[in-house]
């Protein structure tokens, strides 16, 4: 019976109504500190799901050419945000290109006979805005005796620029088969019916240019096909010669002599000064 007794006693001893009270609040604030921190925890990861890395700017190419004004304008009259869009100036169309391709710009400002080359390569270029538009200094040329377009029929013609020329040559050695890739460019170049050459003297002198811009023109000549050629002539037409036997080679400019005949002058104001100066 005590046994009996104790047992009884022990057991509403443990149902004291204060000392569970107790146990379940502590329960409970442990079970709700818990919960506020999973709550925190999950809010934590909620806001840094929202959060957004700062977006960069839009990188555009661009080189010293009329076309590019309109945006060097928006920019000197605030209407471009630095923060949006930057413009990031090369000293040539060629290392505008070669940007383009690498990655290291997300656009850029080029002439259509550049884009063509790009979507021939097979980059997909998009055109997104014209901000330039020739107003006579593009021509078709042909050879003597063609006096319609009927008469380019079946025709073909090659222009470059001489940088991009080059560009395009060395871009043949980094080819998967570069031997082939550099043969078939150069018998595309010199089996042309006409081959534009602009800008011709531009370009860094070095041997390798030499070499290449003789092999060109010496290709053509042998095989009698017609070359027009523009240079930055500056002044007169014999120092222009001089400047330009020191940069491609007396050989080369020998050549292109006996082809295209003697130069002809075309000397006027720098319109690009001219636009400048009137703003």
């Amino acid at each position: 019976m005590k046994a009996t007794s104790s047992s009884r006693m022990a057991s509403e001893h443990d149902m004291d109504p204060h000392a569970c009270g107790c146990r379940l609040m502590n329960t409970f604030l442990r079970t709700s500190k818990r919960l506020r921190v999973l709550a925190y925890i999950a809010l934590l990861l909620m806001v840094g799901g929202c959060m957004r890395e700062p977006e960069t700017a839009l990188r555009i190419g661009t080189n010293v050419w009329i076309g590019s004004e309109p945006l060097y304008l928006a920019r000197e009259l605030g209407r471009l945000d630095p923060a949006v869009v930057q413009l990031v100036e090369y000293p040539s169309a060629s290392e505008v290109l070669r940007a383009f391709r690498n990655q290291a710009i997300d656009g850029m400002v080029i002439s259509l006979d550049e884009l063509f080359g790009l979507a021939a390569d097979g980059l997909q270029p998009r055109i997104i805005l014209v901000v330039d538009v020739s107003h006579g200094a593009d021509v078709v040329v042909g050879r003597r005796g063609m006096r319609t377009m009927q008469d380019l029929k079946g025709k073909s013609v090659a222009v470059y620029f001489t940088p991009k020329l080059l560009n395009r040559i060395r871009q043949t050695y980094q080819e998967a088969e570069s031997e082939n890739a550099y043969t078939a460019f150069f018998d595309q170049v010199t089996s042309v019916d006409l081959l534009y050459i602009d800008d011709l003297g531009s370009e860094r002198h070095t041997d390798w240019v030499v070499e290449q811009l003789y092999a060109v023109i010496n290709e053509r000549y042998e095989n009698r096909r017609s070359v027009l050629v523009t240079s930055n002539a500056p002044g007169d037409v014999d120092r222009g010669t001089r400047e330009l036997r020191e940069e491609i080679g007396s050989r080369t400019v020998s050549r292109l002599i006996e082809i295209c005949g003697d130069p002809l002058p075309l000397f006027g104001p720098d319109h690009r000064e001219q636009a400048k100066a009137a703003r």
